[in-house]
Parts: structure tokens; C-alpha cells; sequence
């Protein structure tokens, strides 16, 4: 989700501060189902990894941007 706001500055120059929030709901993400026949055939055991840096809960993050 994104929420943004542009104030003009001078001619077509403006400031644009923007809020975005990533998983805002705070759904998990599951990893695949085990696939052995054992006692948890089918079970899944945790979350789902995308890369090292990127959290799995909800983040905000603020920026300001200065377009000329």
C-alpha cells in the first residue's frame, strides 16, 4: 500500500513524499508441504524464504523525492 503526495515548487519542479507499507495485512507466507509419508506427510512445518533481506512481516518505509 501506498500513500504519496506531491507539493510543486517551482515551474514543473516538485516534492513528492511518499509512506509505503509492505504486508500491511500481516498475512504469512507458508513454505511447501512436506512431502514425506512419515508421521507429518503433508504438514506444513514453516514459512516460506524469499531472499536473506527481505522480512516476512509487515514493514513501512518513508521517502522524499525531488523531481526537476
Amino acid at each position: 500500500m501506498s500513500l504519496f503526495k506531491s507539493f510543486p515548487i517551482w515551474r514543473e519542479q516538485y516534492l513528492q513524499f511518499r509512506a509505503d507499507g509492505f504486508n500491511v495485512l500481516n498475512h504469512p507466507t507458508l513454505g511447501a508441504p512436506n512431502g514425506s509419508l512419515n508421521n507429518n506427510g503433508g504438514q506444513i512445518t514453516g514459512p516460506q524464504f524469499f531472499q536473506n533481506n527481505t522480512p516476512d512481516s509487515r514493514f513501512f518505509q518513508l521517502s522524499l523525492k525531488y523531481a526537476f
